[in-house]
């Protein structure tokens, strides 16, 4: 079996540290953004709700460009 990774204190010391685009705040929390695909186009009997896991700002609720997986540009 495979062992899980694990950051070392070397590996942290060399960490990017991300603040808000908007205000410059350190700190974020998860939040969750619902898309809903339409039943017409899944095939199912009900639309279909689907959770997106990603981070807002602490401080002024802004989520950060590389954290949106809901803005993708194809």
């Amino acid at each position: 079996m495979q062992q899980p990774h694990r950051v070392s204190m070397e590996m942290m010391k060399n960490a990017t540290e991300i603040k808000c685009e908007s205000c410059g705040h350190d700190t974020f929390e998860e939040v969750i953004k619902l898309r809903k695909i339409s039943k017409l186009i899944t095939g199912s009997s009900k639309d279909t709700l689907i959770p997106m896991p990603m981070f807002a700002c602490k401080k002024c609720g802004n989520i950060n460009k590389e954290f949106d997986i809901t803005d993708l540009t194809l």
